[in-house]
């Protein structure tokens, strides 16, 4: 299973252990072979490929990571897009690439020059999207802190574009308006038990219950589902209301149950679990 074949990074924060499989602007990181980085301004782009895969940019001289991302098409063409919107005269709208605008913003205000590197991956969606997820969680653990402008992060001082059809461009908050509160990064979680334990990521998660019940949970939380009894996950999610997203669990699995009735006539019924 492809997601068994990503390396489990050890419960320990910048440690030997944890570094074992490279700095996040090293050249096998994550056991990838990335390409040299090459400056996002004026850079020869003829060197990174052209095949689907994951790509990484940071802030020249740094090792945090200002961005990781994944494309199914052409990491070429999306990181010259990407360079094209994030280079651009005035900020750019939220679309047709979501971290332009931060990219742009932290170049505005404070001089940020870039460059990226790209690695070919699988072109199957779902497994490229779990080696983008993994990458993130691997740059959490090994600096202690997200990627400067994944997960929503954004300069402080600007307010963000919004997608193209609006027609709203971001830019600097006016001199004396409201500044949004430091986003600081929690601890990063760390490789420890089983999936469906109680004690997975060293939370403490709710004993497994029926979806048809009512939850003992309300408000924020992290939440899981499965099929009764059995060991692998079926969804991972999070909330601001539980409550509200225990009814959307149930529509996303009608949708799955076709699928899942291929595999397992008599699947049972769904469990979720919180933490």
């Amino acid at each position: 299973m492809f997601l068994r074949s990503l390396p489990r990074l050890s419960a320990c924060v910048n440690t030997e252990e944890s570094n074992a499989f490279g700095r996040p602007v090293d050249p096998n990181w994550g056991g990838l072979s990335w390409t040299s980085w090459v400056p996002l301004e004026g850079g020869d782009f003829t060197s990174l490929p052209q095949g689907a895969g994951v790509y990484r940019v940071r802030v020249v001289g740094q090792e945090r990571l200002a961005y990781i991302g994944q494309t199914g098409r052409n990491l070429r063409e999306r990181l010259t897009a990407l360079r094209n919107h994030a280079l651009a005269e005035n900020m750019p709208f939220n679309d047709p690439h979501t971290a332009a605008p931060s990219l742009w913003a932290w170049a505005h205000a404070e001089g940020c020059s870039y460059e990226c590197s790209a690695a070919l991956a699988t072109t199957v969606f779902a497994e490229r999207l779990a080696l983008e997820c993994w990458l993130l969680w691997a740059h959490r653990v090994a600096m202690g802190e997200s990627a400067l402008c994944n997960h929503g992060n954004f300069h402080p001082g600007y307010t963000k574009s919004r997608n193209r059809r609006t027609g709203q461009r971001g830019g600097p908050v006016a001199e004396g308006g409201p500044l949004p509160g430091p986003r600081c990064s929690p601890q990063p979680l760390l490789a420890s038990g089983e999936p469906t334990g109680m004690d997975w990521m060293g939370l403490t998660w709710t004993p497994w219950a029926s979806l048809r019940k009512p939850l003992a949970v309300s408000g924020v939380a992290l939440y899981r589902l499965r099929l009764a009894g059995c060991s692998e996950l079926l969804y991972i999610g999070e909330s601001l209301k539980v409550s509200a997203r225990r009814a959307r669990a149930r529509e996303h699995l009608q949708r799955w149950r076709r699928r899942i009735l291929m595999c397992q006539p008599s699947p049972g019924h769904f469990e979720i679990g919180l933490a």
